[in-house]
């Protein structure tokens, strides 16, 4: 019997990519570098909220960073959500970065 095919998955692709990038990283470190792998989307908090209290300076910074922080970690969250760009060139579909 023929086996199945599991359809294209992008979280299997992305997984595949990263597991791939920590091997490369790996391969050409020299042993005294430390490397820190983040997930896609995530957020540094203290640069944020330091960027924050700049922009937001005359105002609550604490309270539009908390709000910010928390409107884009529910986006990051959303599984329908896309890391890609998909543009119709000449009718074809190509998938940017």
């Amino acid at each position: 019997m023929a086996e199945l095919q599991k359809p294209f998955d992008i979280t299997d692709y992305e997984a595949l990519l990263r597991d791939a990038s920590i091997s490369v990283l790996q391969d050409v470190s020299d042993g005294r570098t430390k490397l820190a792998i983040k997930r896609m989307g995530e957020i540094d908090i203290k640069s944020f909220q330091h960027a924050c209290s700049l922009k937001f300076a005359d105002g609550d910074w604490q309270a539009k960073s908390a709000q910010l922080c928390s409107s884009w970690e529910e986006r990051m969250g959303d599984p329908h959500r896309s890391p890609f760009k998909r543009v119709i060139i000449q009718g074809n579909l190509q998938v940017c970065i």
